[in-house]
């Protein structure tokens, strides 16, 4: 990728902390780079990781045929391996909050935290479509842009417009995560594949999970607005917690990360008294 020319290829991972294990899984089309504000709040006091998936910026490459949803969460479990966990407290957004619930149903999580999980759906709906229209677009349209990586901010007044879909308010976006989030978006390597392999994954089960579940929506999120596809999660996962976050946009974690840090360590204090009964 010409855009990302380095003296290094990005990383597929970052870690931080000490303590009880906390996994980040990031949305379509960025990277784990999204968590950065996050996991320095939350690292002090736990073992951070975020990872970056398949077909995304960092992450290894994926192919077009036979790719489903479950290679991208089997590559989050190889992770995991690798790090030495066997379970953690998983959080999630968007693509990653689906990964999130598929990781609790395989028994890797101990606390399953899904913010604007996407997936919400059995079969696809015109507007689930047009949904996933919109995705393609964004994936086709990024090779054009990613010239304006080498631009002042100023002079872009796109990637204002694409800060949009992640934040109700950009401007409280910290710059340095600003800019992740546009690179990180120009230069996922095969978003058209985790698309296809997203659309053979429909419908998918959320039985089996048995550890909390805190859903988390956003109340400005027009990427996934949760007055269409919250349902779909409180009605299969009716003991679960849920939350929704007033005023905030499809990814909290760059808008507001001091909350997200808040809402995760407040799940994790809340299943202490189900794993010490256990």
């Amino acid at each position: 990728m010409a855009l990302m020319m380095r003296n290094r290829r990005p990383s597929g991972s970052s870690r931080a902390g000490a303590g009880e294990p906390i996994l980040l899984v990031h949305p379509f089309m960025l990277s784990h780079h999204s968590w950065r504000p996050v996991m320095e709040r939350l690292s002090r006091g736990h073992d951070v990781m975020a990872v970056s998936m398949p077909g995304h910026y960092g992450g290894p490459e994926l192919g077009w045929r036979r790719s489903t949803f479950a290679h991208m969460v089997d590559h989050i479990e190889q992770e995991m391996d690798r790090a030495g966990w066997a379970t953690a407290h998983i959080v999630g957004n968007s693509l990653g909050g689906w990964a999130t619930l598929e990781l609790a149903r395989r028994g890797r999580a101990r606390t399953a935290t899904a913010i604007a999980p996407a997936g919400g759906w059995e079969r696809l709906a015109p507007r689930d479509i047009a949904m996933g229209l919109t995705f393609v677009a964004a994936a086709l349209a990024s090779p054009a842009f990613r010239f304006t990586t080498h631009l002042p901010h100023q002079l872009v007044p796109i990637r204002r417009v694409a800060l949009k879909a992640v934040a109700h308010n950009p401007a409280l976006i910290h710059p340095r995560d600003a800019h992740h989030v546009i690179r990180t978006a120009l230069g996922a390597t095969h978003p058209l594949q985790v698309v296809a392999a997203c659309a053979r994954s429909i419908p998918w089960e959320l039985a089996e999970i048995d550890v909390p579940v805190h859903l988390v929506f956003a109340e400005r999120d027009l990427v996934i607005p949760p007055k269409r596809y919250a349902r779909f999660f409180t009605d299969r996962l009716p003991e679960a917690r849920v939350t929704m976050l007033e005023g905030i946009g499809h990814c909290p974690q760059v808008e507001a990360p001091q909350l997200v840090a808040d809402l995760v360590r407040d799940t994790i204090a809340a299943s202490a008294p189900r794993a010490a009964a256990g």
